[in-house]
Parts: C-alpha cells; structure tokens; sequence
C-alpha cells in the first residue's frame, strides 16, 4: 500500500535536511500590504513544488503545485481564482506572492517540493497581518505607561498610609488613653427650689407658684 504524498509530507516535518529553502521563518506585515514568501531549490531535486498553510489547531491545506518542466501551476480550494495570490515561477523559485494581505491571511506557510513518493519541505514562514503596526506599538507603549503608573500610585498610597500610622501613634503616646477629658470633669447638677408666697390668698395657697431655680456645682 503506497503512501500518499500527503501523509509523506507530514512525516517529513522537522527534518533537519532539506532541498528547497524558505529566506524568513517570522514576518510581521500591515492588513492592505503586499507580501512575497521567498522559495528556491535545488535545480536537480524534486519536480513537483507547492506551497501549503497552517494555522494554528487546523490541518494543512494546499495552497499551490507547479510543474518545473513547463512552469504551469494551479491553486486549490479557496486559494483558485483568487487574483491576490500569484506564484514566481522563474530560475528556480517558487516564491509565492500575496497583494492587500488580509488578516485571515495569518499562518504558516510551507513550500515543499516531491519526487515520486518522496517530499522535501522548507522551515516554514510564519505570517502575522496586523491591522495597524503603528496601533500596535503605540497600545503597547500605552499599556507599559499605564503599568508604571499604577505602580507609582501604588506606592504613593503605601507611602501616604505609613505616614499616617505614625502620627496616630505619636498622638497615642502623647494623650494616652486612660487621661481623662477635662471637659468630662466640669459636670452640672440641676437643683430645682420650690418657693412659696407669703401673702398669698387663700385661692391662691392651692395653687403653687414656683419658681425653678437652677444651680450649677462644679466638682
């Protein structure tokens, strides 16, 4: 039972030697750039080239395949037909060209190359589309910046805070607790005085005037 050059492709992931070459393991591009993936090969190794993507949790999926004896190449899947991607073909290349790159244009990409059951692959060329590299940067500037601020107030906070405990406890050791309020001292006692007209008239007698007198003693 033979093996399928997809399944032969597979096996030959990480392999130290290899005959076709990819110039960039990481690019970092603008959403509305153009991109080329660099690919050459050996002139006597392999007949059959393609391009393959990866991203991240998702199979691989077939991007392109040419013939290097008549250059002829095709594109699968959602790839065909598509006028943004275009394979350079020429002196030994097989460079893949991308224009106003998307941001689901993100991934790895393999060029790989095959000689019967026998495949050959690149290192790989990982592809991040931003929407806006300078957005990026000035947000991860923005974020270091908020950062140390925080910390700053943090600190500022702890500093605020230790310098309050200390003057509580000067103010403690200079009025201790057991001292009593001075104006707790100055106590008032209320006497009210009953006082009783002398002339009064009879009517009079049944009917009490009196007077509250009040007087304030002071301990």
């Amino acid at each position: 039972m033979g093996t399928s050059a997809v399944d032969a492709f597979l096996l030959t992931i990480g392999d130290d030697v290899s005959f076709v070459h990819q110039e960039e393991r990481f690019v970092f591009v603008k959403a509305g750039d153009d991109l080329s993936l660099q690919c050459s090969y050996e002139p006597d190794v392999g007949t059959r080239f393609y391009w393959y993507k990866q991203i991240l949790g998702q199979k691989l999926r077939l991007i392109s395949s040419f013939y290097k004896y008549n250059s002829d190449y095709t594109f699968y899947g959602e790839f065909n037909n598509n006028p943004r991607f275009k394979l350079d073909t020429e002196n030994h290349k097989n460079h893949l060209n991308i224009s106003d790159l998307h941001i689901s244009d993100s991934g790895t990409y393999y060029c790989a190359s095959s000689f019967a059951y026998n495949f050959d692959i690149g290192e790989g060329t990982t592809v991040s589309v931003e929407e806006s590299l300078v957005l990026v940067y000035f947000l991860s500037g923005a974020l270091g910046f908020t950062t140390i601020l925080i910390v700053l107030l943090s600190f500022s906070v702890y500093k605020m805070k230790s310098k309050n405990n200390i003057q509580f406890s000067e103010s403690q050791s200079r009025y201790p607790a057991n001292t009593e309020v001075s104006s707790a001292a100055d106590s008032l006692h209320y006497a009210a005085l009953n006082i009783r007209a002398p002339n009064a008239s009879r009517r009079q007698t049944n009917a009490t005037d009196t007077d509250c007198v009040y007087s304030s003693m002071k301990k």
